[in-house]
Protein backbone atom coordinates (compact mmCIF):
# COMPACT_ATOMS: atom_id res chain seq x y z
CA UNK A 1 0.00 0.00 0.00
CA UNK A 2 1.00 3.68 -1.04
CA UNK A 3 1.54 6.24 1.28
CA UNK A 4 -0.01 9.74 0.47
CA UNK A 5 1.54 12.77 2.82
CA UNK A 6 0.39 16.38 1.58
CA UNK A 7 1.66 19.43 3.28
CA UNK A 8 1.17 23.26 2.65
CA UNK A 9 3.43 25.68 3.76
CA UNK A 10 5.28 28.96 3.01
CA UNK A 11 8.52 28.52 4.65
CA UNK A 12 8.71 31.85 6.70
CA UNK A 13 11.85 30.93 8.10
CA UNK A 14 14.38 31.58 4.88
CA UNK A 15 15.04 30.67 1.15
CA UNK A 16 14.59 26.52 1.61
CA UNK A 17 17.61 24.11 0.09
CA UNK A 18 16.10 20.56 -0.24
CA UNK A 19 18.02 17.56 -1.25
CA UNK A 20 15.58 14.21 -1.30
CA UNK A 21 17.43 11.68 0.66
CA UNK A 22 14.83 9.07 -0.14
CA UNK A 23 12.01 8.14 -1.97
CA UNK A 24 10.02 10.58 -3.99
CA UNK A 25 7.41 13.58 -4.30
CA UNK A 26 5.79 16.05 -6.34
CA UNK A 27 5.81 19.18 -5.32
CA UNK A 28 3.77 22.27 -6.71
CA UNK A 29 4.46 26.02 -6.67
CA UNK A 30 0.67 27.61 -5.27
CA UNK A 31 1.57 30.55 -6.63
CA UNK A 32 2.77 30.12 -9.99
CA UNK A 33 1.22 26.67 -10.96
CA UNK A 34 4.78 25.07 -11.67
CA UNK A 35 4.80 21.54 -10.89
CA UNK A 36 8.19 19.36 -10.15
CA UNK A 37 8.52 15.90 -9.27
CA UNK A 38 11.12 14.79 -6.98
CA UNK A 39 13.21 11.96 -6.24
CA UNK A 40 16.34 10.86 -4.27
CA UNK A 41 19.60 12.94 -5.85
CA UNK A 42 17.48 15.76 -6.92
CA UNK A 43 17.68 19.38 -5.34
CA UNK A 44 14.73 21.49 -4.85
CA UNK A 45 15.07 25.48 -3.96
CA UNK A 46 12.66 27.96 -2.98
CA UNK A 47 12.73 31.05 -2.18
CA UNK A 48 11.22 32.42 1.09
CA UNK A 49 7.33 32.93 1.24
CA UNK A 50 6.78 30.72 -1.63
CA UNK A 51 3.65 28.88 -1.18
CA UNK A 52 4.64 25.04 -2.03
CA UNK A 53 2.36 21.78 -1.63
CA UNK A 54 4.74 18.53 -1.20
CA UNK A 55 2.88 15.10 -1.61
CA UNK A 56 5.05 11.97 -0.81
CA UNK A 57 4.48 9.41 -3.75
CA UNK A 58 6.58 6.79 -1.90
CA UNK A 59 6.10 5.31 1.20
CA UNK A 60 8.64 6.94 2.64
CA UNK A 61 10.25 10.60 2.11
CA UNK A 62 13.62 11.42 3.60
CA UNK A 63 14.87 14.85 3.07
CA UNK A 64 17.78 17.13 4.52
CA UNK A 65 16.69 20.98 4.92
CA UNK A 66 18.69 24.17 4.78
CA UNK A 67 16.86 27.05 5.88
CA UNK A 68 18.82 30.39 5.29
CA UNK A 69 18.24 33.54 5.81
CA UNK A 70 20.19 37.27 5.12
CA UNK A 71 21.04 39.20 7.66
CA UNK A 72 18.53 42.05 8.36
Amino acid sequence: RQMCIRDSYSAPAGDETSLILEGRAHVVNEETGEEFDLKAGDIACFPSGTPVRWTSTSRYLKKFWVITQENA
